[in-house]
């Protein structure tokens, strides 16, 4: 079991990567994050269809029929489970190891030197799904903390900003985080490497969050001066636990000299992730 969390979209050769559920809110008061990727995105468009493409092949395919708990239980109790997660894994080594083109223009030293940026697709799945086996090619979860590792280790002045809706930072991203601000966590950095303005300058991490009245559990709908007039019940409404993951991420985040913030805008519901 787990949860399916990709959102793609491809119209012809454009791609819009996204973080929206379709859901009547993304249309009208969600404040969220969107890349559009056009004329090919440089291989990124086929490379999404065909991740796409081999997701559908793995799926079970919906008939309209009304679905209940034995027909769920018949729909993914088949024989040929296992076989068809082999399948997957070989087609998902093949995207992205073996046959990754976009991984080919990152290191084509030929390549034109007026590239501003690379987009590098990463894939996470838990090592469960596939019975312990680890896909040939690193998470999403190893590839964001490597490029935090490198950043800090290139640059120690640098600062870092990550957003989440909902702030349920693992352990080890806290962690990673939090070796911004923190010179203790540099020790593998000779410091006379680091320039002295660097030092003076030491980067922090930023964290930015849902509040408690754009919080994507808050009441749904309302006009401005009926959900002003409701905040004590918004607030209420916010689950316990994720205010508590708040504060706790907070004491380790300012404990590097670093923020967490936290969006208010009443009526409008927050869901940006991304980090800079």
């Amino acid at each position: 079991a787990g949860v399916f969390h990709i959102k793609a979209y491809i119209i012809d050769d454009e791609l819009i990567l996204s973080g929206a559920n379709l859901s009547e809110e993304y249309f009208s008061n969600r404040v969220d994050r969107y890349i559009s990727f056009v004329h090919g995105g440089g291989g990124l468009v086929e490379f999404y269809a065909d991740l796409c493409d081999i997701l559908s092949s793995y799926s079970i395919k919906y008939d309209g029929q009304t679905v209940n708990d034995a027909t769920l239980f018949s729909m993914f109790s088949t024989k040929d489970e296992e076989d068809r997660k082999r399948t997957l894994e070989q087609s998902l080594k093949q995207l992205f190891y073996e046959g990754n083109k976009i991984m080919d223009h990152v290191y084509d030293r030929t390549a034109p030197n007026n590239v501003v940026a690379h987009a590098i697709p990463t894939f996470q799945v838990s090592n469960r799904f596939f019975r312990g086996r680890s896909l040939p090619f690193p998470s999403d979860q190893e590839a964001t903390f490597s490029l935090i590792r490198t950043v800090v280790k290139i640059d120690p002045s640098a600062s870092i900003r990550l957003s989440s809706a909902y702030l349920n930072l693992t352990r080890s991203m806290l962690s990673v985080l939090t070796i911004f601000g923190n010179r203790k966590n540099l020790h593998h950095i000779p410091m006379d490497s680091i320039k002295r303005s660097d030092e003076e300058t030491f980067g922090v991490p930023y964290v930015l969050t849902a509040g408690l009245t754009s919080h994507g559990f808050a009441p749904k709908g309302g006009s401005r001066a009926q959900i002003t007039g409701i905040i004590e019940r918004v607030k209420a409404s916010v689950p316990e636990a994720f205010i508590t993951l708040v504060k706790d991420a907070a004491l380790s985040i300012t404990a590097s000299g670093g923020k967490v913030l936290m969006y208010e805008r009443p009526g409008w519901t927050f869901h940006a992730k991304g980090i800079w």
